[in-house]
């Protein structure tokens, strides 16, 4: 959060966060320009992406799921409320089911052949559309191994059917970009379930 906030461009300068629960909204002003709208939701994508890496890296080893969406929202330092809210909270509630952030179709079709944003959006194999949080990530083979075997600590014997589920594909997708960059440090990389 911190991070985004020293990154000086304009576009995150009214990026906001609220946590609650184990709960965490980024919210961002999306503009009626549509040049600006683009690069507002990229600026978006970026964020929540660099946030959903860094969770998936070493620093902590989490796997994330949520949703990004449009609408009518209010956030200030008391509460936060609206459409988007109750949203976004249902594509991470009952259709993510995967660590992925579900990508609302009325973004989608507003995103639909804008080059600058093509590379953080993936269709997955039940026709839902997520974010790409590896988009920018380069040579992070080693730091998301290395968060993928903190995860697998922390959950040690208590795998169950679901939560295998979540760590085959958590673990396929990230072996899958890690592949399509192609970068010769991170071949050595690859994510398993053995010890």
């Amino acid at each position: 959060m911190n991070l985004t906030k020293e990154i000086q461009i304009e576009e995150n300068k009214d990026i906001k966060f609220k946590i609650f629960s184990d709960n965490i909204i980024i919210a961002k002003r999306i503009s009626a320009d549509k040049e600006q709208r683009k690069k507002d939701i990229r600026s978006l994508f970026m964020c929540v992406g660099h946030f959903q890496e860094l969770a998936a890296s070493d620093s902590v080893g989490w796997m994330l799921r949520g949703g990004i969406t449009t609408g009518n929202l209010y956030v200030d330092d008391v509460m936060v409320w609206g459409e988007a809210l109750v949203k976004a909270y249902y594509l991470e509630d009952k259709v993510a089911n995967y660590p992925r952030v579900i990508i609302d179709e009325k973004v989608i079709k507003e995103t639909t052949n804008l080059k600058q944003l093509e590379q953080y959006i993936c269709k997955d194999s039940d026709g839902l559309y997520f974010l790409n949080y590896l988009a920018n990530c380069h040579f992070c083979g080693q730091m998301l191994m290395e968060g993928f075997e903190v995860m697998k600590k922390e959950i040690g014997h208590k795998f169950d059917e679901k939560l295998m589920q979540k760590f085959y594909w958590h673990m396929t997708f990230i072996n899958n970009e890690l592949d399509k960059k192609n970068e010769e440090k991170d071949k050595k990389y690859r994510l398993t379930m053995s010890n």
